[in-house]
């Protein structure tokens, strides 16, 4: 497995072809649910199986943004495919919603940025 230089990642909002300018993509966790199997008769340890459905956790993202484009994700209420696509052609995609957007920062001789975190819904699909 080679190291991957972030350079050159996209990330965009399926149905309404929103491609954010990011600056930091932050997957937040796949995670399965541990099911308590320890009962009486175990003595050592507690002991677990592992759930079959996981949550496919959120994305997060940092992004450039004008104050008008905040209008257009504000717009955005139903789950969408999102599409994070890696500089060395990979792609992970899944249904997510918006679920956080925060305006971001202005600063002096800095460029205004902006955050969202989407919360997926279903299957994450990973195509090399």
């Amino acid at each position: 497995m080679a190291a991957l230089e972030g350079t050159g990642a996209t990330l965009t909002l399926g149905a309404t072809g929103v491609s954010l300018m990011c600056t930091s993509i932050q997957g937040q966790g796949i995670s399965w649910a541990s099911l308590d199997t320890t009962h009486l008769g175990t003595t050592t340890a507690k002991t677990f199986l592992r759930g079959k459905l996981y949550d496919p956790g959120t994305v997060a993202v940092t992004f450039l943004c004008e104050p008008n484009f905040m209008n257009e994700l504000l717009a955005i209420t139903s789950p969408q495919t999102v599409t994070i696509t890696y500089p060395n052609a990979s792609t992970e995609a899944s249904s997510a919603m918006i679920t956080n957007i925060d305006s971001g920062s202005l600063e002096v001789d800095a460029v205004s940025t902006a955050s969202l975190t989407l919360k997926r819904t279903g299957a994450v699909a990973f195509v090399d």
